[in-house]
């Protein structure tokens, strides 16, 4: 049988590479797995006190779920910043369009917005 605490830490490692290499499709695949490794893994934490060996397995899910919460929070940000991005370029393609003669041809990829909006998700996405 698995041990508990070394599938909880294989999964947390796991996901924190996904989500450092912001892969959040990888990330969110593994959520049930680390639910499922969670509540595998908690009357082992809750006797990890009375039991020296597990010592180091505890110290390195520690470690790792500090990192795994930073990970996420900065996962998150990036997510309000792309979808500040879309909202604006929405609100941008809706005030050009009122603006515009009804069935007028519209060259997208002349406006500045396509690059502008391509370059800052990138650059949400390169500072993660």
């Amino acid at each position: 049988m698995t041990d508990p605490l070394a599938s909880l830490i294989t999964i947390l490692r796991a996901e924190n590479d996904a989500l450092a290499n912001a892969d959040l499709a990888a990330a969110g695949a593994l959520l049930a797995h680390k639910q499922a490794a969670i509540t595998a893994a908690e009357p082992l934490l809750r006797a990890a006190s009375t039991n020296p060996v597990r010592a180091a397995a505890i110290r390195d899910l520690a470690e790792l779920a500090v990192t795994n919460r930073r990970l996420l929070e900065i996962a998150m940000e990036a997510q309000k910043e792309v979808l500040a991005i879309l909202a604006r370029a929405a609100r941008q393609d809706r005030a050009c369009s009122s603006a515009s003669a009804y069935g007028a041809p519209r060259n997208y990829a002349a406006t500045p917005r396509g690059p502008q909006l391509r370059k800052s998700a990138f650059a949400v996405h390169a500072s993660i």
